[in-house]
């Protein structure tokens, strides 16, 4: 069991990387790495919100997230708004290029997850759920996972 598990894991790891190189392909934008996907995402959820919000939220440095925001800005994703209050701190929002790049994402994880439901019947499909919610009602937190070495 634990091997399939392990199979399973690597498998979804696997499609969600392809997941997110292709969607940044089909915007025409190739060869986006995980974390510049990861600061996308983040501004998505958190539109304006200021660099050091963002470092903050993914537990980075400033100047990490500093330097990654400057290359999607220089790709056209990202848009800096200097504060009107504090011209140290900048806002951070998405370009519509980059917007329509994270709804592509969402569109295709959204396919993937039909997929994976239509091959189920509906009884197991009950079983998935109840383990899904029992798998993730014991899941640590990211930060506690990263503290143990297991993410980057």
């Amino acid at each position: 069991m634990e091997e399939l598990l392990m199979e399973f894991v690597a498998s979804l790891e696997e499609s969600f990387k392809s997941l997110q190189k292709d969607s940044g392909n089909i915007q025409g934008i190739p060869r986006l790495t995980i974390s510049q996907f990861q600061y996308i995402d983040v501004i998505f959820h958190n539109p304006g919100a200021s660099i050091s919000e963002i470092a903050l939220q993914m537990d980075y440095s400033k100047a990490s997230i500093t330097t990654g925001i400057n290359k999607l800005v220089k790709r056209g994703l990202v848009i800096k708004t200097p504060s009107t209050t504090d011209r140290r701190i900048s806002h951070v929002t998405l370009s519509p290029f980059g917007d329509r790049l994270v709804k592509t994402k969402y569109k295709a994880i959204q396919a993937y997850s039909e997929r994976i439901l239509s091959i189920l019947d509906k009884e197991e499909l009950k079983q998935f759920e109840d383990a899904l919610q029992k798998i993730l009602s014991a899941q640590e937190p990211i930060n506690n996972i990263k503290s143990k070495g297991y993410g980057a």
